[in-house]
């Protein structure tokens, strides 16, 4: 063939791959029951379903259901068998017998023949284990009788006799029986087409069953399994959890004068624009940091790496968290996930350059490899974790025994997810869960603000003479009704201990705390009240009010407004102690 001619096959090639991968693009904006429909309908099916990624057809088989897309299992590649496989049957470092028999039985239903040749061909050593762990083999000898050999065995030749294992299992429900069915009908028939297809292969086949050495095997099918998936970022979870190893930015400037982000041919940018998983990549569209950084990248060469890369640190987290995502919902909590750190990832590496200006986003992501910023991002979050870890050993708090509920509902949501082996945002429900994992700098800048409330009001807790703590009355104990409490009774010229305060007693010190107005929405806790407080804490503390007022003045005044939202509009005749919890009272 001419120069001329390659190079014309070469750009027949592009097109065809241009083609099927805008026809595959279009696909992916279906729902999962209208893409079967759609494919078997086009002209060339099979180089459509050859064209998708595995990881993006395993999904679209599991949305519409593996046992309702035979068709499309038919149409598959032997690439993107083995990747469901990979995907299907292993539990941790051992094959799953009944989740390999379930997916071979697709397989063989799907396409017969070609399921056995590839089996034969590509996958003997592990049709053989299969075999192995499921199967009873007997070579009958000249003077034996196949009735001696009992119930479940057949023979095609005469002269090798099978049954399959779990006849006679202890599982006798319905599950278990249906899966023994299931097993027995799919070795029957598979043995019926591997000897149909060679019968020579056929006798090889079950010889060599009779001497596999299991544990090795499995350790040798798991080491390649391994290979495979790790070219997909799906890493061992030893290996995978490397994401979560922090990097700071002395670090990645270090590693970037190594990399070369150019350094990518022409084909091998075109095999990542045709094969590369794009689902995930797709789900990334939010208005996050990231996905706004993608949108604003001008070089068209450099988004196939990008797609490759955000699939291959989505597939990096899915091994390290062991989830299981068979769906496009599973998915787009991993792809959240993603976009979180990587947006706060991208904010602190901009930062650092001293500049806002939009282009540096898009920069970034040229200049450094996604896990790396991602690395960088989750960082913020370790540090705070970090942080929380180091104050807590040496605190006042837990050197005085108290539990985490001292620090009132808020607060000790935040350090409860600091806390976490691997830390979260508390988000009290406000996106419906109490707990989610950092979606943006905000998310840090907030927490990193509740932490250092929380470690300064700890230290003025150290400073001040508090007498003994007692957990009076069963009431929860925490360092609002802790404070307030003593005030109260300081202003009241009460023992100094922490004890509740009668009903009646509080009622006088209600009259002093806000100031009273004819409209009961505008009543405003009392100036002198609030200076009256703060004199008291730096009586009791050694600190001047200038110094309290700077590093507290915040808190102090959130503290002062929850007072004025919770009693600001009662009446004295209506205070009840129980519905009365930043104070120790009782009736």
């Amino acid at each position: 063939m001419t120069e001329f001619a390659e190079e014309k096959e070469t750009i027949k090639a592009i097109r065809k791959a241009e083609d099927l991968l805008k026809q595959r693009t279009n696909l992916m904006k279906l729902p999962p029951e209208k893409v079967m429909d759609k494919i078997l309908d086009s002209p060339q099916p099979a180089p459509l379903v050859h064209s998708f990624p595995e990881e993006d057809f395993y999904l679209l088989v599991q949305e519409i259901g593996p046992h309702d897309c035979l068709s499309l299992l038919s149409l598959a590649s032997n690439r993107q068998w083995e990747y469901m496989l990979d995907m299907e049957i292993w539990h941790r470092d051992r094959i799953a017998i009944d989740s390999a028999t379930q997916w071979l039985d697709l397989f063989l239903k799907a396409d017969p023949r070609r399921m056995v040749r590839w089996c034969v061909e590509e996958k003997l050593e592990f049709i053989e284990f299969y075999l192995f762990k499921s199967l009873e083999i007997v070579f009958l000898g000249q003077d034996q009788d196949p009735s001696d050999l009992g119930d479940g065995f057949f023979s095609l030749d005469g002269a090798i006799y099978v049954r399959t294992l779990d006849i006679g299992q202890k599982d006798k429900s319905e599950a278990g029986e249906m899966m023994s069915e299931t097993r027995r009908q799919f070795i029957e028939n598979f043995i019926h087409r591997l000897a149909e297809y060679d019968f020579i292969k056929y006798q090889m086949v079950l010889l060599e069953s009779l001497h596999v050495l299991p544990a090795e095997e499995e350790e040798k099918a798991y080491r390649w399994r391994n290979v495979r998936l790790a070219e997909k970022g799906f890493l061992p979870f030893e290996d995978a959890v490397g994401v979560y190893q922090t990097l700071t930015i002395d670090q990645i400037e270090k590693m970037q004068m190594h990399l070369d982000r150019q350094g990518i041919d022409q084909n091998e940018r075109q095999v990542q624009t045709f094969r590369s998983p794009r689902l995930s990549f797709e789900l990334a569209n939010g208005s996050d940091t990231f996905s706004q950084s993608l949108r604003m990248v001008s070089l068209p060469e450099i988004m196939p790496l990008l797609q490759t890369e955000f699939a291959s640190l989505c597939n990096q987290l899915i091994a390290a968290d062991q989830r299981v995502v068979r769906d496009r919902g599973q998915l787009s909590s991993v792809v959240a996930k993603a976009c979180g750190y990587l947006s706060i990832g991208l904010d602190y590496l901009v930062s650092s350059q001293k500049s806002t200006a939009t282009e540096m986003y898009a920069s970034m992501l040229h200049r450094y490899p996604l896990v790396w910023i991602f690395r960088v991002g989750y960082g913020r979050g370790l540090h705070l974790k970090w942080k929380a870890e180091k104050w807590h050993t040496d605190s006042w708090f837990n050197n005085m025994g108290l539990t985490l509920t001292f620090w009132d509902e808020t607060w000790m949501g935040v350090l409860g997810g600091l806390m976490l082996k691997k830390p979260l945002f508390f988000d009290n429900y406000e996106t419906g869960v109490i707990y989610r994992e950092f979606a943006s700098t905000s998310d840090i800048e907030k927490t990193a603000k509740i932490l250092d409330e929380i470690i300064v009001v700890d230290q003025l807790l150290s400073l001040m003479n508090l007498p003994e703590i007692q957990f009076a009355a069963g009431r929860l104990l925490t360092y609002k009704n802790l404070l307030l409490t003593l005030w109260a009774r300081n202003y009241m010229d009460l023992s100094y201990q922490v004890e509740p305060v009668t009903i009646h007693e509080f009622g006088s010190f209600f009259d002093y705390l806000f100031e009273r107005h004819n409209e009961p929405e505008s009543q405003k806790t009392s100036i002198k009240m609030k200076a009256s407080f703060l004199d008291w804490l730096s009586q009791q503390s050694g600190l001047t009010t200038n110094e309290i007022s700077k590093r507290l003045g915040e808190t102090l005044e959130a503290l002062f407004m929850e007072i004025e939202n919770e009693y600001g509009r009662v009446a004295k005749k209506d205070l009840d102690p129980r519905y009365m919890n930043l104070f120790l009272l009782e009736g």
